[in-house]
Protein backbone atom coordinates (compact mmCIF):
# COMPACT_ATOMS: atom_id res chain seq x y z
CA UNK A 1 0.00 0.00 0.00
CA UNK A 2 1.01 3.34 -1.14
CA UNK A 3 1.12 6.82 0.50
CA UNK A 4 -2.11 7.56 -2.05
CA UNK A 5 -4.03 4.14 -1.34
CA UNK A 6 -5.08 5.69 2.11
CA UNK A 7 -6.42 8.78 1.22
CA UNK A 8 -7.69 7.96 -2.53
CA UNK A 9 -9.30 5.24 -0.66
CA UNK A 10 -11.10 6.74 1.91
CA UNK A 11 -12.38 9.34 -0.77
CA UNK A 12 -13.83 6.55 -3.41
CA UNK A 13 -15.77 4.92 -0.45
CA UNK A 14 -17.28 7.84 0.59
CA UNK A 15 -18.52 8.42 -2.82
CA UNK A 16 -20.82 5.36 -2.47
CA UNK A 17 -20.92 1.84 -4.33
CA UNK A 18 -22.87 2.96 -7.43
CA UNK A 19 -20.81 6.35 -8.34
CA UNK A 20 -17.97 4.34 -10.61
CA UNK A 21 -18.10 7.89 -12.67
CA UNK A 22 -17.44 9.62 -9.66
CA UNK A 23 -14.37 7.50 -8.65
CA UNK A 24 -12.93 8.19 -12.34
CA UNK A 25 -13.41 12.21 -12.13
CA UNK A 26 -11.77 11.71 -8.77
CA UNK A 27 -8.88 10.07 -9.83
CA UNK A 28 -8.52 12.02 -12.89
CA UNK A 29 -8.42 15.19 -10.84
CA UNK A 30 -5.69 13.01 -8.46
CA UNK A 31 -3.55 13.00 -11.31
CA UNK A 32 -4.09 16.58 -12.58
CA UNK A 33 -3.37 17.61 -9.22
CA UNK A 34 -0.25 15.25 -8.88
CA UNK A 35 1.09 16.14 -12.51
CA UNK A 36 0.68 19.76 -11.36
CA UNK A 37 2.69 19.16 -8.28
CA UNK A 38 5.25 17.72 -9.75
CA UNK A 39 5.60 20.48 -12.57
CA UNK A 40 5.73 23.12 -9.48
CA UNK A 41 8.31 20.70 -7.24
CA UNK A 42 11.62 22.76 -6.57
CA UNK A 43 14.15 21.65 -7.08
CA UNK A 44 12.36 19.52 -10.81
CA UNK A 45 12.28 16.02 -10.59
CA UNK A 46 14.43 14.05 -13.12
CA UNK A 47 12.29 11.91 -15.92
CA UNK A 48 12.77 8.11 -14.14
CA UNK A 49 11.43 10.75 -10.39
CA UNK A 50 8.31 11.64 -12.17
CA UNK A 51 7.43 8.31 -13.75
CA UNK A 52 7.63 6.75 -10.02
CA UNK A 53 5.03 9.45 -8.81
CA UNK A 54 2.86 8.95 -11.82
CA UNK A 55 3.29 4.85 -11.35
CA UNK A 56 2.38 5.07 -7.66
CA UNK A 57 -0.50 6.72 -8.14
CA UNK A 58 -2.12 4.38 -10.86
CA UNK A 59 -0.90 1.14 -9.05
CA UNK A 60 -3.10 2.78 -5.81
CA UNK A 61 -5.74 3.45 -8.10
CA UNK A 62 -5.63 0.16 -9.61
CA UNK A 63 -5.79 -1.83 -6.45
CA UNK A 64 -8.96 0.59 -5.10
CA UNK A 65 -10.85 -0.48 -8.22
CA UNK A 66 -9.84 -4.31 -7.90
CA UNK A 67 -11.13 -4.10 -4.61
CA UNK A 68 -13.61 -1.76 -4.28
CA UNK A 69 -16.34 -3.79 -3.06
CA UNK A 70 -13.89 -5.29 -0.20
CA UNK A 71 -13.55 -1.56 0.71
CA UNK A 72 -17.61 -1.17 0.96
CA UNK A 73 -18.12 -4.11 2.95
CA UNK A 74 -14.98 -2.86 5.40
CA UNK A 75 -17.01 0.23 5.41
CA UNK A 76 -21.01 -0.82 6.40
CA UNK A 77 -18.73 -3.94 9.04
CA UNK A 78 -17.64 -0.67 11.25
CA UNK A 79 -18.72 0.71 14.38
CA UNK A 80 -21.63 3.47 14.45
CA UNK A 81 -20.79 7.03 14.07
CA UNK A 82 -20.65 8.69 17.32
CA UNK A 83 -23.71 10.95 18.51
CA UNK A 84 -23.33 14.11 17.41
CA UNK A 85 -21.58 16.86 19.69
CA UNK A 86 -23.62 17.78 22.57
CA UNK A 87 -22.88 20.78 24.49
CA UNK A 88 -21.78 20.22 28.51
CA UNK A 89 -25.16 20.76 31.00
CA UNK A 90 -24.13 23.20 34.03
CA UNK A 91 -24.93 21.48 37.29
CA UNK A 92 -28.00 21.60 39.08
CA UNK A 93 -27.65 24.90 41.21
CA UNK A 94 -26.10 24.15 44.56
CA UNK A 95 -23.96 20.89 43.68
CA UNK A 96 -20.21 20.63 43.69
CA UNK A 97 -18.13 19.18 41.31
CA UNK A 98 -15.18 17.75 41.32
CA UNK A 99 -11.90 19.55 39.51
CA UNK A 100 -9.98 16.79 38.05
CA UNK A 101 -6.27 16.55 39.73
CA UNK A 102 -3.44 19.44 39.40
CA UNK A 103 -1.13 18.24 37.02
CA UNK A 104 2.43 20.24 36.54
CA UNK A 105 3.12 23.01 38.54
CA UNK A 106 1.45 26.30 40.06
CA UNK A 107 2.97 30.18 39.14
CA UNK A 108 4.25 30.51 42.93
CA UNK A 109 6.65 26.91 42.06
CA UNK A 110 7.94 28.24 38.78
CA UNK A 111 8.46 31.71 40.57
CA UNK A 112 10.26 30.30 43.24
CA UNK A 113 12.47 28.10 41.39
CA UNK A 114 13.36 31.16 39.13
CA UNK A 115 14.59 33.22 42.30
CA UNK A 116 16.51 30.54 43.20
CA UNK A 117 18.48 29.74 40.49
CA UNK A 118 18.94 33.28 39.18
CA UNK A 119 22.22 35.40 40.90
CA UNK A 120 21.71 37.77 43.40
CA UNK A 121 22.11 41.43 43.21
CA UNK A 122 25.05 42.02 45.70
CA UNK A 123 27.08 38.96 43.28
CA UNK A 124 26.29 40.88 40.37
CA UNK A 125 27.56 44.08 41.96
CA UNK A 126 30.64 42.40 43.24
CA UNK A 127 31.50 41.70 39.79
CA UNK A 128 30.45 44.69 38.25
CA UNK A 129 32.71 46.65 41.10
CA UNK A 130 35.86 43.90 40.50
CA UNK A 131 35.04 44.42 36.80
CA UNK A 132 35.44 48.29 37.19
CA UNK A 133 38.63 48.04 39.32
CA UNK A 134 40.50 45.95 36.71
CA UNK A 135 39.63 48.69 34.22
CA UNK A 136 41.08 51.70 36.20
CA UNK A 137 44.15 49.72 37.25
CA UNK A 138 44.25 49.27 32.69
CA UNK A 139 43.65 52.74 32.57
CA UNK A 140 46.48 53.84 34.97
CA UNK A 141 48.90 51.23 33.37
CA UNK A 142 48.69 53.18 30.14
CA UNK A 143 48.62 56.09 30.98
CA UNK A 144 52.02 56.14 33.54
CA UNK A 145 54.74 57.68 31.57
CA UNK A 146 56.85 55.21 33.94
CA UNK A 147 55.41 52.14 31.74
CA UNK A 148 55.99 54.14 28.88
CA UNK A 149 59.96 54.30 29.40
CA UNK A 150 60.31 51.32 30.30
CA UNK A 151 58.91 50.05 27.08
CA UNK A 152 60.77 52.69 25.51
CA UNK A 153 64.59 51.01 26.83
CA UNK A 154 63.50 47.60 26.58
CA UNK A 155 61.47 47.68 23.08
CA UNK A 156 61.77 43.44 22.72
CA UNK A 157 59.67 43.02 25.94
Amino acid sequence: MNRFHAILARRAVELGPDNAGARQELYAATRAHLDQLIAQSNPPMSAYQRLMQMQELETAISDIEANIDRLFAMRSRQAPKAPPYQPPQRPPEGTLTQLPPRQGRNVDELLHEYEESRLSFGIIMAIIGGLAVLMVIGVIIALDPSTLDILKRNPGQ
